[in-house]
């Protein structure tokens, strides 16, 4: 039922997996070559075969057992959580025990010799089981060579039109995935934006904008620090919850002639064959609208990226805009085109399709209008909502402000 390997078989020996009943890793048993090694899972913690504690896993790397006591490493990653290059202070300064670097969908690129004992849990920081040269994700293993799954999504059936096999709709420079079931779209690397973000989702307009994008019973989750924030869609299944939501930090958004740009939205389909995104909408991106996407059957990621360094209240108020004043424009013209897709009435491929789809792709001069009209008031609505749940006056005047730098722009 788990769907889990128990046994490889490979021409240099065997490797054996031991699962409770919830499908954890509690043993691997490998026979290579005649010799072998046992390494036990409990909770962070790996024993070798004798009993004794190999290694525990923290915050900031590991703490390795040498004869009781612990030499501890500490690791530096990138945005999507993998390994680049691990350190210790074990001789009083600073000293590199380990750099690791990738190709996209996780392939290892040799960067020399690596000090004994070698970290293992890399790309994504998940484990590399060296025998198979696969990382072990929980639900399923993953092959970084091909970029595929070796088993089939247990979730698939929340990505209809694309393979249950796929690894993060083939966006592997932006999305990661948590535990091989579901892809992990909130890419931000800034604990203040983690928290912008928690205070958007706590309020009834941020709540509504994000059960859009969740199935009924389906949750969106924040980690930051040692804490998990939940939110779950207790409601019907949301209009676009076939559709993913993308969160992501950037250095440098640009500006937009007269200031620094900080949030940018657009939508893209899953990646194709050769790897590339293919907008469904540019919104400045510099990618290309695809008039044959079938937006009416396949999925599309709706992604929102904030500007690295700005402030929680800041990236609260970011989000609104990005949100309301930009995607809800664009969720607008999906859904009508995805209504006439099922009608019959138009076909992807065509040039009125293609009219269709630059509708969809939004237009920010006239998405600004409406905003210096005072036409978008779910946006303000978020800002009282703000207020009020942290007892301020700041976000329905950063609101305002808003509004009239726009309407003197525009």
């Amino acid at each position: 039922m788990l769907n889990l390997p128990q046994v490889y078989t490979l021409p240099t020996g065997t490797v054996t997996y031991t699962y409770d009943a919830d499908g954890t890793k509690l043993r691997k048993v490998s026979i290579i070559n005649g010799t072998t090694s046992t390494e036990d899972y409990i909770s962070g913690i790996q024993h070798k075969s004798d009993g004794t504690i190999d290694f525990i896993q923290t915050e900031e790397g590991r703490a390795l057992n040498s004869g009781g006591a612990y030499h501890y490493e500490y690791s530096l990653t990138d945005h999507l959580g993998n390994e680049r290059l691990t350190f210790d202070t074990y001789s009083g300064t600073t000293s590199t025990v380990q750099t690791d670097d990738y190709y996209p969908f996780g392939l290892e690129i040799s960067s020399g010799t690596v000090v004994s004992p070698k970290n293992e849990y890399l790309y994504n920081k998940k484990e590399l089981q060296e025998e198979l040269g696969q990382y072990d994700y929980g639900a399923r293993f993953y092959d970084p060579v091909i970029g595929r799954w070796t088993t089939i999504d247990p979730l698939a059936e929340k990505y209809f039109g694309i393979t249950g096999y796929s690894y993060c709709n083939n966006l592997p420079n932006s999305l990661n995935d948590r535990n091989g079931k579901d892809v992990d779209d909130r890419s931000l690397t800034d604990d203040k934006q983690k928290e912008g973000l928690i205070k958007f989702a706590n309020t009834k307009e941020g709540t509504k904008y994000l059960d859009n994008y969740l199935k009924h019973g389906q949750s969106f989750t924040i980690k930051l620090g040692n804490k998990t924030y939940v939110f779950t869609n207790n409601g019907k299944s949301g209009a676009l919850s076939n559709n993913r939501l993308a969160f992501g930090s950037a250095k440098n958004l640009g500006t937009d002639g007269k200031s620094v740009i900080l949030g940018l939205t657009f939508q893209s389909k899953p990646a194709n064959s050769e790897g590339h995104t293919v907008g469904v909408n540019s919104d400045g991106m510099s990618q290309t609208t695809d008039p044959s996407y079938d937006v009416g059957k396949n999925p599309v990621i709706h992604q929102i990226w904030i500007q690295d360094g700005i402030s929680a209240d800041e990236t609260a108020g970011v989000i609104g805009h990005e949100a309301f004043v930009h995607d809800q424009v664009s969720q607008h013209y999906l859904l009508e085109l995805r209504r006439e897709l099922n009608n019959g009435t138009i076909q992807p491929g065509t040039a009125e399709y293609g009219k269709k789809l630059d509708l969809v792709e939004g237009n920010g001069n006239a998405d600004h209008q409406r905003l210096a009209n005072g036409q978008v008031t779910d946006y303000e609505n978020l800002a009282q909502q703000l207020d009020q749940l942290n007892n301020t006056t700041k976000f329905i005047k950063a609101y305002n402000d808003d509004v009239a730098r726009h309407g003197k722009s525009e």
